[in-house]
């Protein structure tokens, strides 16, 4: 898992247009969805949870953790409401829709826990290079805050405000 420097990337980049100035009450759309696909990547995507047992087990953990935190029965989904719960694609849908940015990144947070943890087990799926997936996932994570200008990284399990690049080196 690595991120692509594409043309466009590059040209954006060449112009200026890279914000060094971080946000953190909105999370763009852009960046939610690339978040989506690493997860996919590391955790499990739609087919591996249907299939297999890890993937299901980690989505319906962080799925019931988070509304027993929030003292809820349900996630704000509205497929929720009319189906079977699939607790991937609620996930899913709560990490492209909510507008709360601290509910998003409780959602990030405690999968981010999980790719640190327990897919750097052989078990899960079966993957000869479990711990070099897992690092390049919570590296990748880290990048696409930045490039997003959203200012939050995943440390030692956890998520972090970055004010500045500085400041938060010092702290490290």
């Amino acid at each position: 898992m690595r991120k692509i420097n594409l043309y466009s990337s590059r040209q954006k980049a060449l112009r200026g247009e890279v914000s060094d100035v971080f946000q953190y009450d909105e999370m763009p759309d852009k960046l939610r969805v690339q978040i989506k696909f690493i997860l996919d990547k590391c955790l499990g995507n739609e087919s591996q949870y249907y299939t297999a047992d890890w993937p299901k087990a980690i989505y319906n953990a962080i799925y019931e953790t988070l509304i027993e935190e929030y003292g809820q029965l349900y996630l704000s989904n509205s497929s929720e409401l009319y189906g079977t719960k699939n607790c991937y694609k609620s996930l899913n849908e709560y990490l492209i829709n909510e507008p709360d940015v601290e509910l998003v990144l409780d959602y990030i947070e405690l999968a981010f826990k999980h790719v640190n943890g327990n897919t750097r087990h052989y078990e899960y799926l079966s993957r000869h290079n479990h711990s070099e997936i897992a690092d390049n996932a919570i590296e990748l994570l880290n990048l696409r805050f930045k490039e997003n200008g959203c200012g939050y990284q995943f440390e030692d399990g956890q998520i972090f405000r970055v004010d500045s690049t500085h400041i938060h080196k010092e702290i490290i």
